[in-house]
């Protein structure tokens, strides 16, 4: 698995093998879903200040869901609203 179709030809690994380059990037994107949670801000009730309830939070992945399970408000950054008549078809 791990070779890419050019250097499958002449059988040299790549690189950056896929086994190794697809966890390092969930986890990159997870710090970015982690900073974010960490800015979402929310007013207090006595309209002083602001509530940041994504800080000193672990965030919990579901692979299959593609989803945060314990903060539901990161989630918007996961997956993009398309407009109308714009759409992958997925």
């Amino acid at each position: 698995m791990g070779r890419c179709l050019y250097c499958w030809a002449w059988q040299k690994e790549t690189s950056s093998p896929f086994e190794i380059a697809g966890p390092l990037t969930e986890a990159l994107l997870m710090a970015n879903l982690a900073i974010r949670a960490h800015d979402i801000q929310y007013p207090n009730s006595n309209g002083k200040g602001f509530n940041y309830p994504g800080r000193n939070l672990k965030l919990l992945w579901d692979n299959s869901q593609m989803k945060v399970t314990n903060f539901d408000d990161v989630n918007q950054f996961v997956r993009r609203t398309y407009r109308e008549g714009y759409s992958l078809n997925l």
